[in-house]
């Protein structure tokens, strides 16, 4: 009676709502809670959830043409609050009530706790279906009309049973048979509907002749304090499905939440190949696109079709589901070590490697659709960081630090264990599965994937003791088929006939052990490989390149590297027996190994000099008089001992076989590039550095090179006619055009041009050029005692000192200052043999005495240095002007230039009355340059009143470019000139390499600007 009091106030207060929303203008609310499900059969769910609230085990659903009847055994009844005097339902809040109820929309903070909910707006899509739903329990039957208010029945259902509550919804006539269509679409497509219920265990639904059974059951595997694992089985009719489920309690706003994934399994293992909708108690419209079921309460949108995006709530599930997800892997192997299944397989592992690849290989997801998903890989790496999942090659699950990969064949070659035997540490090889597991492993974790050099490197004579023939054979059949048998060359792994190992081949290349060989005898103490291993892997042997020995190999495997290196350790009765041996050999040998015994000897061997020294064989000298006397004062002499050699075998077979050696007859050029910080190679060199400085005037900022030139032996050597000879015969054998080259010396210095280190270079006499000049090393007929080049007619040393290349001679004659009577008067010879008698003997000097006799000379020099010069200074001022040009174009500033008049800069003005003229020139600019005013700058400040006036000066030493000048001078000479497109398509080049690597203010510091503010009184 009182259940009937409380539901008539409430029909009154619902029929009010209904009349209050019964106009145009909020008619749209009662309708809008029809159709806020795309699903319009989603109240099956809603129905399904009602029952496992009220606390029921079974549910059933019969839909016949005209209606649908659902009934469930649930223990609570319905029940039904008070009104108070405000019209507002009293609290708790009644099953009535709530199911007569239109939700709240988000006028109000909605609750952040999470619940599956009773009721909710789900329940109202059964209005696109039927007009009143009736209802029918213990406690009261009733309908609802009009959405939202609820109408007693007086009698009961017929066919319901005491306990049950029973929902029946009947169909409006014309809809009949879309209602059906519809519900039995959704009733056929139920997914899981029990799998994450408190209570209800069974399902059923029935159409006809057509039925329907699911069925939960759960069976606990394992449990800890914070995790559960069950067996549970789905039945779908006859369809069964089993899911390793874990689950955990986790708390939020001070309650407890079961949240839970499960992974299918096929037999004992786990399917991969799935991707699950996520679970809110039943399957929503998202997934992680992982392959399992997750299950949290999570907030819903108003369908609750989908999930919230963006709500901390759901967040927090989403990485608690994460935390779940790495703890259920952990599991796995624990339950495949104790069960010696295989449960997170490579498999397994790869497959979640591909669905995170986003964020691993690419470092991002897309959207924030993904954020969640992340979870998860964070999860997932932080498992395989810290954990023991890995499954190796000896399938033992290890920890990721301890792990190593290797290309296919090591992989196939070596075990674990033999591993750690190699690297003498503790490692496990992980399975050869594909690129993105490796590469993963690889780039977060810093796995090493071992290769055949590495194997090659860390093999040892040990190791090959401790393991098998069998394996042996494995191990080269692996290395040949990798086509890396050479990598092994210098490996122990090669077995001597006296048991140990040792490696094919020494560090520095010669062979270390040889093929077995019964029939050659030596008294070398050399190595061979035990027979029976070389019967049994002569493949391997063969291709790293073992063969028998033979003479020409002991002479380059024994005794050539005695002598490679430092020979301090050779003695003069070892060199003496190991020479014998070579010419014995040498006189016994063919013609074409004769040729390879003196080019083996050439390459390595180290011949025993005058002084003691052992030398090789490109830094010696065939022993003649005129090298003995030329090296006569010199430390070192580097000339063949004849005398040591001569003691070991007969002087017949020494001289043959030296003279087919062929040491050299003349004295070598050498060429010394040193450091300027560090000490000089020739004594020559003693103050070049101080006439260096002092001529360049730079501050040096890092060590300078100097390129010089010299004959060996030249600084110590004794001349005579003989050895002045051998020194002409030298610098013939040369050649005298090169020589003529070598008389120069290149310096290359750096210095601040602004802010930026430029290379530069200077040109000076070399130290052979100033030894030639200086020395006196030039002997006439049958005079004792040399002259100096100065000293002696041009005519006089072209007779005793001859070449076939005149033009060669000519050139080498005037360099050295040559005395050629052809170039001086009667008078002036006079002078110059009255000069020598008074002492003056400098050439320089001489010159200077003699200038005044030669002024129309000199005039006529100074023309021809003059048009020199003429096209030198228009070359540099268009470079100048190219490069001011592109600075004024990439400075963006309007204007235009022209060339000015023959001899003078180039002009560039513009519009805001600024008058800028360029000066070009080849050689730095030093301070205190006078600033000279050209015509057409005068011809400017007369016509302008108010001006600025600026005259540029750029030199290309400043800039940096003086050695690209010189390389274009030197190319294109002699047609050298501004008429020449090639050296104008030059000039452009350079003036393009300079702005690709410097900037705009590098050119303000580098340039000269004088500036000149002209304003008229």
């Amino acid at each position: 009676m009182e259940n009937k009091m409380k539901f008539d106030k409430l029909n009154k207060m619902r029929s009010e709502q209904f009349r209050a929303l019964d106009n145009d203008d909020m008619r749209g609310t009662i309708q809008g809670t029809h159709d806020k499900y795309s699903d319009v059969a989603h109240f099956v769910w809603e129905l399904i959830q009602n029952a496992d609230d009220a606390q029921a085990s079974k549910a059933y659903f019969e839909l016949y043409d005209d209606k649908l009847v659902f009934r469930h055994n649930g223990k609570k009844r319905f029940s039904i609050s008070d009104i108070d005097e405000n019209g507002n339902s009293m609290r708790p809040l009644g099953d009535v009530n709530a199911i007569t109820a239109i939700p709240a929309k988000s006028g109000k903070q909605e609750s952040k706790q999470p619940t599956i909910g009773k009721f909710g707006l789900g329940f109202k899509s059964v209005f696109h279906y039927t007009d009143a739903p009736e209802i029918y329990d213990d406690n009261l039957c009733f309908k609802i009309e009009n959405t939202i208010v609820p109408v007693w029945i007086e009698e009961d259902y017929p066919s319901r049973e005491k306990g049950e509550t029973v929902f029946v919804l009947k169909f409006r006539q014309k809809e009949r048979k879309k209602a059906v269509s519809e519900i039995l679409e959704k009733l056929q497509g139920l997914e899981n509907p029990t799998l994450f219920l408190n209570i209800i265990k069974r399902i059923n639904w029935e159409f006809k002749d057509e039925s329907h059974t699911f069925k939960t059951t759960r069976k606990e595997k394992a449990k800890t304090s914070n995790l559960k694992c069950e067996v549970v089985e789905i039945v779908n009719n006859e369809e069964k499905k089993r899911l390793l489920m874990f689950s955990r309690d986790v708390k939020m706003h001070k309650e407890k939440y079961e949240i839970s994934l499960g992974f299918y399994m096929q037999s004992r293992s786990i399917v991969k190949d799935v991707s699950p909708n996520i679970y809110c108690f039943f399957p929503t419209k998202d997934s992680y696109g992982l392959n399992f079921v997750a299950h949290a309460p999570f907030l819903l949108s108003d369908n609750r079709g989908n999930l919230k995006e963006g709500d901390d709530v759901n967040d927090f599930f989403h990485q608690e589901l994460a935390n779940l997800f790495a703890d259920s892997l952990k599991m796995m192997c624990k339950f495949d070590k104790e069960e010696k299944s295989t449960l997170f397989n490579w498999l397994l592992f790869e497959r979640y490697l591909k669905l995170f690849e986003d964020f691993w290989h690419f470092g991002f997801g897309y959207g924030r659709n993904r954020e969640d998903k992340k979870m998860f890989f964070d999860s997932f790496r932080e498992l395989i960081r810290n954990d023991k999942v890995l499954l190796s090659k000896e399938d033992k699950y290890v920890n990721v630090k301890d792990c190593v990969l290797a290309e296919e064949n090591v992989y196939k070659a070596f075990s674990s264990s033999q591993l750690c035997a190699l690297f003498d540490e503790k490692l496990h090889l992980l399975p050869r599965h594909n690129q993105i597991s490796r590469d993963f492993l690889k780039k977060e974790f810093g796995v090493l994937e071992l290769q055949w050099d590495a194997i090659a490197e860390k093999i040892s004579g040990d190791f090959m003791q401790n393991q098998k023939s069998a394996w042996i054979s494995e191990l080269f059949s692996s290395i040949i088929n990798s086509d890396k048998t050479q990598l092994f060359k210098h490996s122990d792994i090669i077995k001597r006939a006296d048991g140990s190992w040792t490696s094919a081949f020494r560090s520095s290349g010669e062979m270390n052990v040889y093929a077995p060989s019964r029939d050659f005898k030596t008294e070398f103490d050399v190595d061979f490989v035990d027979e029976q291993f070389f019967e049994s892997h002569r493949d391997f042997c063969e291709k790293i390149g073992i063969v028998a020995p033979d003479y020409q190999r002991l002479l380059e495997n024994e005794l050539c590297p005695k002598y490679s290196d430092d020979t301090h350790g050779i003695t003069d009765n070892e060199a003496a027996k190991d020479m014998e041996w070579v010419v014995g050999y040498w006189k016994s040998a063919s013609e074409d190994n004769r040729r390879k015994i003196c080019v083996t000897l050439k390459k390595y061997w180290k011949f025993r000099c005058l002084d003691g020294m052992y030398r090789e064989w490109n830094n010696m000298y065939e022993y003649t008089e005129a090298m003995e006397e030329y090296f006569s004062k010199n430390a070192e002499k580097p000339l063949v001992d004849l005398g040591f050699y001569t003691k070991i075998c007969s002087s017949c077979d020494l001289l043959t076989f030296l003279e087919e050696l062929k040491f050299s007859r003349e004295l070598r050029v050498f060429r010394g590039v040193t450091g300027l910080t560090s000490q000089l190679e020739y004594r020559q060199h003693q103050n070049m550095v101080k006439c260096i400085y002092e001529k360049t005037g730079y501050k040096y900022r890092e060590t300078n090179k100097l390129e010089d030139f010299f004959i060996d032996g030249l600084d110590e050597a004794v001349f005579t006619k003989r050895t002045s000879l051998l020194l002409w015969d030298s610098i013939k054998k040369f050649g005298i055009k090169n020589i003529l080259v070598h008389f120069k010396m290149h310096f290359e210095y750096k210095v601040w041009h602004g802010r930026n280190l430029k290379v530069d270079d200077c040109i000076y006499d070399s130290s052979l050029f100033l030894y030639l000049k200086e020395k006196p090393w030039v002997f006439i007929g049958d005079e004792e005692d040399g002259k100096l080049p100065h000293e002696v007619k041009k005519q006089d040393f072209r007779d005793c000192y001859t070449s076939d290349d005149i033009d060669a001679l000519n050139e080498f004659c005037k360099r050295l200052n040559f005395f050629d009577p052809k170039d001086v008067s009667e008078n002036e010879f006079e002078m110059i043999e009255m000069l020598k008698s008074k002492g003056i003997n400098n050439p320089e000097e001489l010159n200077a005495r003699l200038s005044k006799d030669r002024d129309g000379e000199e005039k006529n020099e100074e023309e021809s240095q003059g048009a020199g010069q003429k096209r030198t200074n228009e070359i540099v001022r268009y470079i100048g002007r190219e490069l001011y040009r592109r600075y004024i174009e990439d400075s963006l500033l309007k204007g235009d230039y022209r060339e000015g008049a023959e001899g003078e800069p180039y002009d560039f003005s513009f519009a805001n009355q600024k008058f800028t003229c360029v000066s070009g020139t080849l050689n730095s600019f030093k301070d205190g340059v006078p600033l000279h005013i050209t015509t057409s700058q005068n011809r400017f400040m007369k016509e302008v009143k108010i001006a600025t006036f600026s005259i540029v000066k750029i030199s290309l030493a400043d800039l940096g470019l003086r050695k690209a000048y010189n390389a274009m001078r030197e190319r294109f000479s002699p047609d050298f000139c501004i008429e020449n497109a090639g050296v104008i398509a030059e000039c452009d080049r350079i003036v393009s390499d300079y702005w690709a690597r410097d900037s705009k203010q590098d050119f303000d510091d580098e340039i000269r600007e004088y500036v000149i503010h002209i304003e008229s009184r």
